[in-house]
């Protein structure tokens, strides 16, 4: 019995923390647009990266004006990112936790124990404060994880920091920078139905 609990609290738990990972439907793809002619990149901190590492040779002092902007959204995530995977590792060392807790055996009595109401409330006593402080530390890790995961959204790249690299890119060239939603470059198609641009 007790193993069975064990199990689908397990379950339970790992598919809450399949639930967060998965917050809804994809966004449409999103690419970098210049002078009307997309290039092959998404249009984030990454594909912006590799926009600059493509004109570094041949426009060196866009590169130089814009690279600052880039490497500090990059550690900005980079943070998130690593704060998100202690946390994820902290809820599976808790969950183990649990398991090896709660699956302790605290000697519950056979019938033919002379001092088997005193036995038995023992072993009641054993079994509650196993649950109890496996469930704490199984509640703790994942609060853990949530928070991890909270801060892991609030510390990386939003789209309002795209769109300042954009701007900014568009006062210091004469090519203009835009984002089109839902286009995809390597097809030629939109995936979406729409492709607009802003």
């Amino acid at each position: 019995m007790r193993s069975r609990v064990v199990a689908i609290a397990i379950c339970a738990c790992l598919g809450a923390g399949s639930a967060w990972g998965r917050g809804g439907p994809p966004a449409p793809p999103r690419w970098l647009v210049i002078d009307g002619e997309i290039i092959p990149f998404h249009a984030s901190v990454g594909g912006f990266r590799e926009y600059l590492e493509l004109i570094k040779t041949d426009n060196p002092a866009l590169y130089a004006a814009l690279v600052p902007d880039v490497v500090r959204l990059e550690k900005r995530k980079t943070i998130g990112d690593d704060l998100f995977t202690v946390g994820f590792g902290l809820f599976a060392a808790a969950i183990a936790i649990f398991v090896i807790i709660a699956s302790r055996d605290c000697g519950f009595p056979s019938a033919n124990d002379p001092n088997h109401a005193a036995d038995t409330a023992a072993a009641d006593a054993c079994a509650t404060r196993h649950l109890l402080i496996s469930g704490v530390t199984l509640g703790l890790g994942g609060s853990i994880m949530i928070g991890t995961g909270i801060a892991q959204g609030a510390l990386g790249p939003s789209r309002a920091d795209l769109d300042e690299l954009v701007n900014k890119h568009n006062r210091l060239n004469p090519q203009r920078m835009r984002i089109r939603i839902g286009y995809d470059p390597t097809r030629g198609l939109p995936v979406t139905g729409l492709a607009f641009s802003f």
